[in-house]
């Protein structure tokens, strides 16, 4: 299914928690061979980067994307359902 590519306007505000949560995950995944031990992982994942990825997941790029009513998935650009319950 194709559909017409459209445009999505994003508040500032939530534009820059997603390059915050971006920055942090990208900082702290960045090189393989500095992954992180199970302890700083803990540490990072206590920190509040879960909160931030919840945030960015449900209250910013949820809004992007219609609803299938049915499904209560995400409708992708290509008609490609993700999530629902």
């Amino acid at each position: 299914m194709n559909r017409t590519q459209k445009t999505v306007e994003i508040a500032e505000s939530d534009a820059w928690k997603l390059y915050l949560l971006l920055e942090e995950m990208n900082r702290f995944l960045h090189q393989p061979e500095n992954y992180p031990s199970a302890r700083e992982l803990g540490e990072w994942l206590d920190g509040g980067v879960y909160e931030q990825l919840r945030v960015a997941y449900y209250d910013v790029a949820g809004r992007w994307f219609d609803v299938d009513d049915e499904t209560g998935c995400v409708i992708g650009p290509d008609g490609e359902l993700h999530g629902g319950s």
